[in-house]
């Protein structure tokens, strides 16, 4: 039987989950499962933002070995080619903010020299996710940025595009966690998978234009509809690989 944990950043983004009577762990704020099509799935709720992420995933992979791993949130797009409320898979993530500031010039860690640029489990500077599930081709592939900042500034914005494309990298999405999950999950060798949903277009702040409770019930739709493809499954072999 396939094991399976679903990692998010808040309990909000998995708030529907509660239908499915989840049951806390044990002494754990952080820590659920739930059953579905008689598979027992495990939840983590890692909290927001990178070192978040990465301290709780790494102290729980440390203990535990899982088939595949999903990281699921909300996200905010770059372009209008993405609808809002759309689900897409990220399967190339990096750190944007990760180097240095030289007067307006922007340098990667990479060009400082403080990382080859294929260290593992970097790629030419960026973590490449190569797993590919035929039951995800509902969804659009699409290119993250991870920050620790989310972009809300027009010129802030077309700053962080000029550095990326100098780097020939064209972000899709931003996320606050998403870059750390691949690299800890790459890191134990842990077949993982990011799904977002966006909810809001990345530009000068307006929240009434935001779609959060569309973008949370496709998540909610894309996320049981994936994972009860895999738990039907019933074995150990992930369909569509």
């Amino acid at each position: 039987m396939t094991k399976i944990l679903l990692v998010a950043a808040t309990f909000n983004e998995v708030k529907f989950l509660e239908k499915l009577n989840l049951v806390p762990a044990e002494n754990s704020q952080h820590y659920f499962h739930f059953q579905l099509s008689g598979t027992c799935i495990h939840l983590l709720i890692t909290g927001v933002g990178m070192i978040a992420t990465t301290f709780q995933l790494t102290k729980h992979l440390a203990k535990n070995n899982y088939d595949i791993v999903f990281n699921i949130g909300i996200a905010g797009a770059f372009e209008k080619t993405i609808s809002l409320g759309e689900v897409v898979e990220v399967n190339f993530d990096c750190f944007a903010e990760f180097g240095a500031v030289d007067d307006d010039k922007f340098i990667s860690v990479f060009e400082l020299g403080l990382i080859d640029k294929n260290d593992f489990p970097f790629k030419n500077c960026i973590l490449k996710n190569d797993l590919q599930l035929n039951l995800l081709n509902l969804y659009k592939k699409a290119r993250g940025i991870t920050v620790n900042k989310v972009n809300g500034n027009e010129n802030e914005i077309k700053k962080l595009k000029i550095m990326l494309a100098q780097n020939n990298y064209h972000p899709d999405v931003e996320s606050m966690e998403g870059a750390a999950f691949f690299y800890t999950c790459f890191q134990y060798k842990s077949a993982c998978v990011q799904l977002r949903s966006i909810s809001n277009y990345i530009e000068k702040r307006d929240k009434s234009s935001w779609k959060i409770k569309e973008a949370l019930e496709n998540l909610e739709e894309a996320t049981l509809m994936v994972l009860n493809k895999i738990a039907e499954n019933k074995t150990n072999n992930l369909p569509g690989v």
